[in-house]
């Protein structure tokens, strides 16, 4: 499940916990000024109380989805211990990919991406000493981000040569921190398009991630399966 939170009330986030979810995803961009300027005023507050209220069966399954962007970089250690006297200690960090109708000005260079990551899993921007059992995703994407994948690795942020590997096919390295936390990088050599990542719209097309922020995104889908079948594309 991926949401904003400002919905996630107490009664809805019980049924939701009723359901028993893999994992909920919920979006949070920084403190309150960097949060609200990309989500819009008051959605901070909002989002924040209703983190603060979540019962500890589903707070257990939720990843703060945090998109790294210049405006926001700075501010990722503070948003940790924050959410962690929530008890939330699972943080998935994307950086952010400019699409043709979005604001190009908001990314990191690749060598700003690279920088901070590698400080993450020194222990330089998050003090794990005051933390405990809390666990850093950090994300590349080989469709959008394979010039910052190649940086990771040349800089050894990404070490190839300790990489593991789970159930789930995902590639990894693994930055064990003090207290039973962790960082992770993940690795993506190779397209997961129509293999193991697909986008589907709300209107049926089947495509991958990049192609829904494109207006023309019925012509770049694979098929819809309104008058077709899913397993045709898969591969």
């Amino acid at each position: 499940m991926v949401t904003n939170g400002t919905l996630l009330e107490r009664s809805l986030a019980e049924e939701i916990a009723g359901i028993s979810p893999d994992y909920v995803d919920v979006s949070l961009d920084g403190t309150e000024k960097e949060h609200d300027f990309i989500r819009g005023q008051g959605n901070y507050l909002r989002t924040i109380a209703n983190l603060r209220g979540l019962p500890k069966s589903l707070a257990q399954k939720v990843f703060i989805s945090y998109t790294l962007m210049k405006h926001n970089k700075d501010s990722f250690g503070e948003i940790v211990e924050e959410m962690s006297n929530f008890g939330l200690t699972k943080f998935l960090v994307s950086p952010y990919v400019p699409t043709p109708s979005s604001n190009g000005s908001l990314a990191l260079t690749n060598k700003q991406t690279v920088d901070f990551y590698q400080e993450i899993v020194q222990g330089k921007i998050i003090n794990f000493s005051r933390l405990e059992g809390v666990e850093v995703l950090l994300k590349s994407d080989y469709d959008s981000q394979k010039p910052l994948i190649d940086k990771l690795t040349e800089r050894r942020v990404i070490d190839v040569n300790n990489l593991l590997i789970d159930n789930f096919g995902v590639i990894f390295n693994r930055y064990p921190q003090s207290n039973g936390s962790e960082v992770v990088v993940n690795y993506m050599p190779f397209s997961e398009t129509l293999s193991r990542a697909i986008r589907i719209s709300h209107d049926g097309y089947v495509s991958g991630c990049l192609e829904m922020f494109h207006k023309d995104y019925p012509k770049r889908a694979k098929i819809n399966l309104r008058n077709r079948d899913i397993s045709e594309i898969l591969v």
